[in-house]
């Protein structure tokens, strides 16, 4: 079981880091999104952490380019990597201290 949760602590990792990567990376490398609109822009928010991209308009709309749904799966991984990462941690020193270490 142990093993099993070290497996996944760089597989969540890895996903929540592409999730996070690509977003960022498309809302950082392109200036033209509130322009996009023809509505006149009020403000534009860029933020890394936590990753958000926002624009207001001048008719009260508020757009924003990082869905929730993607925020959601990113911290969802990256919570599942911390939380396997502690268990497999907790039942490592358990199986230690019950057989010794080194003992099969």
């Amino acid at each position: 079981m142990r093993d099993y949760l070290w497996a996944a602590v760089p597989i969540l990792l890895v996903a929540s880091l592409w999730i996070y990567v690509g977003y960022a990376w498309g809302v950082m490398g392109n200036e033209t999104f509130c322009e996009e609109r023809s509505a006149d822009v009020v403000s534009a928010r860029r933020d890394l952490l936590p990753l958000d991209f926002t624009c207001e308009y001048a008719d009260g709309s508020v757009y924003r380019y990082v869905p929730d749904a993607a925020k959601a799966a990113m911290y969802g991984a990256l919570a599942g990597a911390v939380a396997c990462f502690a268990t497999a941690t907790a039942l490592g020193r358990r199986a230690d201290a019950t057989v010794g270490p080194g003992q099969p």
